[in-house]
């Protein structure tokens, strides 16, 4: 680890991980184009540049460094399995934070969108998207404790148990997430109702 780092380029280069909980003088990150599950940026407090978009694996990104208003180009496109945004200022990241997709929020706790604390976290895919009704996941029911409908915000619209089809009939035109849980794993995607 170079402690002294203050810019990070990395685009397109297959990352799986990366660590830079070491790197607090860290002020540009560009990570555009990379195979990102996970980020924590929560000790990289001089940040003014954050640049993740492309990484369509991100399902967990935190930027709760203590100055959000310090990080002016902020960047999350094409990141859908990413719903929320960890930050320590909800409403300076929603109001200038916005070259991101449009169901992604900004808040202090991502927590209530999952109910849980994942060990480890997968994507999942929903069949058929876009959807009028049944929505199926491809996982065996028998592995999935949970599964959710969830919007925008985080609130849970539907739940069963042990199944790996819901029926999204009832909702309303939009966007959702949907949120499977088997057993230490939380397994996230996005289904469009029409």
């Amino acid at each position: 680890h170079n402690e002294q780092l203050t810019h990070l380029i990395a685009r397109d280069n297959y990352l799986t991980e990366l660590d830079l909980s070491q790197n607090t003088k860290l002020e540009v990150l560009r990570l555009n184009d990379n195979e990102l599950d996970s980020l924590n940026l929560q000790h990289n407090s001089e940040l003014k540049i954050v640049d993740v978009t492309n990484n369509t694996l991100l399902n967990y990104l935190n930027v709760a460094n203590g100055n959000n208003e310090a990080l002016t180009n902020f960047k999350a496109e094409n990141v859908p399995n990413l719903s929320c945004v960890k930050v320590s200022n909800e409403s300076f990241a929603t109001a200038n934070w916005t070259t991101v997709d449009e169901y992604l929020s900004f808040k202090e706790n991502c927590e209530s969108i999952t109910a849980i604390e994942p060990v480890h976290i997968q994507s999942i895919q929903a069949n058929p998207n876009p959807t009028t009704g049944l929505v199926s996941v491809n996982k065996e029911a028998s592995a999935i404790d949970r599964f959710m409908v969830l919007n925008i915000n985080g609130q849970v619209l539907l739940e069963n148990e042990n199944t790996s089809t819901i029926d999204i009939s009832a909702l309303q035109s939009g966007f959702y997430l949907i949120s499977v849980i088997s057993g230490e794993q939380v397994l996230n995607t996005s289904i469009v109702k029409q």
